[in-house]
């Protein structure tokens, strides 16, 4: 009586239902196993020197699954598609606790090889990874569709706190928007809105320096002719010599200067010394132009420099 409490065979009239029982008299499925000691074993040892003991799961009796221990060098659980070997395994245990998907060569603690998917439903849910002293080495605010490095606080689709290394080269530590360069860093990289305000800074800063040596007479000289419309921005004057000379600028689109306009006022440069000279405060100058010098006349022989800074319109 004992052993019929243990293992119980149901026998239906006209066909043979067969449901074993291990603990129980009442089996409600093909086999079913009761206890009630705090822990259940299920033993499958395989003696075999090379032997896998596994369970094999079926269909229209073709194996679909197959799981067990791998008998190899490291004694991996597997779960296979039709048996335990290498090429049908899809997901493997080593003794250390590495775990392989897609692959038997352990790795890393998790060796996935082939593609994976997180939050796959679209969940607002966050994914956070640490690394030795950095909290948030990455982290992935779900809710914002950001992604931090170093912060769990992204401002951005991708916000790093820290220096920046693209491939090989210096640390980069910011993006900078001072449009005058001024920082002269290595380790900053300019915005493209940065660039533009130095590039057009630079445009203004084109300059045409011109040299008149001993001018004896009141005549216009020539300095240099414009190919497009630009707008002085600065004019500087020197006076090489003894004694004080006076200047002023014109522009004519006839080059033989009849009737020139004036750009600016009279500056009187004083003995080897820089002055501004006087412009107007619309000095543009229209394209194919002339731009004239006018110095009184010196008794001495003299140097007279002038800087001209402009920006092409």
């Amino acid at each position: 009586m004992k052993i019929i409490n243990i293992l119980f065979i149901s026998l239906l009239t006209g066909s043979v239902s067969a449901q074993v029982g291990i603990g129980t008299a009442s089996p409600t499925s093909p086999l079913d196993i009761e206890t009630s000691t705090a822990t259940t074993y299920i033993d499958i040892n395989n003696t075999a020197a090379d032997g896998d003991p596994a369970i094999n799961f079926q269909l229209s009796n073709t194996t679909t699954f197959s799981i067990g221990v791998n008998d190899g060098e490291t004694d991996e659980f597997r779960i296979g598609t039709s048996d335990l070997e290498d090429a049908q395994t899809r997901l493997g245990i080593d003794a250390s606790g590495n775990i392989g998907i897609g692959t038997v060569t352990y790795t890393a603690l998790l060796n996935v090889d082939g593609s994976a998917i997180f939050n796959e439903s679209g969940a607002a849910v966050d994914i956070r990874v640490e690394g030795d002293t950095e909290a948030n080495l990455l982290f992935i605010d779900g809710s914002a569709d950001r992604v931090g490095i170093g912060t769990s606080s992204p401002g951005a689709v991708l916000d790093v706190t820290g220096d920046l290394i693209l491939l090989s080269g210096t640390t980069v530590n910011e993006f900078s928007i001072d449009g005058t360069l001024a920082g002269d860093s290595d380790d900053a990289v300019p915005t493209e809105q940065a660039v533009k305000t130095y590039v057009d800074g630079e445009k203004a800063s084109l300059t045409k320096t011109i040299t008149i040596e001993a001018p004896t007479n009141t005549d216009y000289f020539p300095l240099f002719r414009t190919d497009v419309a630009i707008t002085i921005a600065q004019t500087i004057g020197m006076l090489n010599a003894a004694g004080d000379v006076d200047i002023t600028l014109y522009w004519d689109t006839d080059f033989a200067e009849t009737a020139p306009n004036a750009i600016g006022t009279t500056t009187t440069l004083t003995t080897t010394s820089e002055a501004t000279v006087n412009i107007a405060s619309d000095a543009t100058i229209p394209a194919d132009s002339w731009i004239f010098v006018d110095i009184t006349e010196a008794t001495t022989a003299q140097t007279v420099v002038v800087n001209i800074r402009y920006t092409e319109d």
